[in-house]
């Protein structure tokens, strides 16, 4: 019974405007682009540009140096603002 009628006066402290609600936080969200297969600048360009910040790693492979091998969060995904994309970026066949 005491927890109810705590609630109803929390409730009708809300309704008169006595006590405030916090504001809710909204989260901006933005699509990942496919950037597979372009060239390191252009594919953080289009990051960029989406509002997404560009981490690039280097690795070995068979495509051309500076194609964008992979990326992560993948193509297509909803991400918050800023979100970090790594993009992992060719540095050619290696030894």
């Amino acid at each position: 019974m005491v927890k109810v009628v705590a609630v109803l006066v929390a409730a009708a402290a809300l309704g008169t405007g006595l006590v405030r609600a916090a504001p809710a936080i909204v989260t901006r969200k933005v699509t990942v682009p496919n950037v597979v297969g372009l060239q390191q600048a252009n594919a953080e360009q289009r990051l960029r540009a989406a509002r997404l910040r560009p981490h690039v790693v280097r690795v070995r492979s068979n495509l051309p140096v500076d194609a964008v091998v992979m990326q992560m969060p993948r193509a297509h995904t909803r991400v918050a603002l800023r979100t970090r994309v790594t993009i992992a970026v060719s540095r050619g066949p290696g030894p």
